[in-house]
C-alpha cells in the first residue's frame, strides 16, 4: 500500500477540507478515524494530468479493514515476543 503517488483523501461533508498524503497507507489508516462516515469519504489515487483512481464504499472498506487487521496483528506478534523473552530470562 506504499505509494510515491499523491493521494488525496476528499470529505463531502461541508467544512471538512480535503488531506493529501504521500502513502496510501497513511491515507487508509486515516480515513479509518471517520469509518462512521466513509458515505461521504473517497481516496483519490492521482494517476496521471487529471486522472484519478477513485477509492471508496466496500472498496474502502475492506482495505480499512485489512489495515486495521494488520496493526492488530503487529500488537499481538509484539507481545508475543515480549513474553516470550520474558519467560526465557525467569528461566535462565
Amino acid at each position: 500500500m506504499n505509494s510515491t503517488m499523491r493521494i488525496t483523501v476528499h470529505n463531502w461533508f461541508d467544512g471538512t477540507p480535503n488531506k493529501k498524503f504521500g502513502s496510501l497507507l497513511n491515507a487508509v489508516e486515516y480515513v479509518g478515524k471517520f469509518s462512521s462516515d466513509l458515505r461521504a469519504i473517497e481516496i483519490l489515487y492521482h494517476i496521471g494530468d487529471h486522472q484519478y483512481r477513485i477509492i471508496s464504499g466496500n472498496e474502502l472498506a475492506a482495505m480499512i479493514t485489512q489495515v486495521k487487521a494488520r496493526h492488530l496483528l503487529q500488537i499481538l506478534l509484539a507481545s508475543a515476543a515480549v513474553t516470550h523473552e520474558r519467560q526465557a530470562a525467569q528461566a535462565s
